[in-house]
């Protein structure tokens, strides 16, 4: 767990640097919400600018969409869904292992959050549903190496993998 702190306050120090706050005050603001914590964290109320306006803050991750794009037509547009759909599918299996590492290493304390679910809320915008959901399925798959490499090529979809891992058994699996 001390990589996964270090790894934290090398996010934080990002942030300040970038005029941030903290990686969980960033991530505070980009859900609009300018007062999570303050009590907690001894900051008390208001944004101690009397009144001044917040500098702009900078992006650390270019955004991807570019805008609308004129030339888009049906056929490129499901095109363009379908890399995407592939892309996601690819990204929901990397989240696995972290995800499960994260939650058996209770990085949650160490960032000061009362929950994993609380941590996944910040983190991904999910509910606690959704949260033990993923989890499910992630230590799941853990014992079903088939199911997912065909989610990670993005021949299932994460709905169809959730339900799947209900009733999927190593033996059964391999049939």
């Amino acid at each position: 767990m001390g990589a996964a702190v270090a790894f934290v306050r090398e996010q934080d120090q990002t942030y300040r640097q970038a005029g941030e706050g903290t990686a969980r005050e960033a991530s505070d603001r980009a859900r609009g919400d300018t007062s999570a914590g303050r009590e907690r964290l001894g900051r008390g109320q208001g944004d101690g600018g009397a009144g001044q306006a917040a500098p702009p803050r900078p992006t650390l991750v270019p955004p991807v969409d570019s805008g609308p794009d004129p030339r888009l037509d049906p056929t490129s547009a499901h095109q363009a869904l379908l890399t995407l759909a592939a892309r996601r599918a690819a990204d929901d299996v990397a989240m696995l292992e972290p995800l499960l590492v994260a939650h058996e290493g209770r990085i949650h304390e160490a960032l000061g959050l009362g929950s994993f679910h609380e941590y996944c809320s910040r983190l991904f915008g999910w509910c606690g549903r959704t949260t033990r959901e993923r989890l499910r399925v992630a230590k799941a798959m853990r014992d079903l190496p088939a199911m997912r490499a065909r989610w990670a090529a993005g021949e299932l979809t994460y709905s169809v993998v959730r339900e799947l891992t209900r009733v999927a058994t190593p033996a059964v699996e391999a049939d």
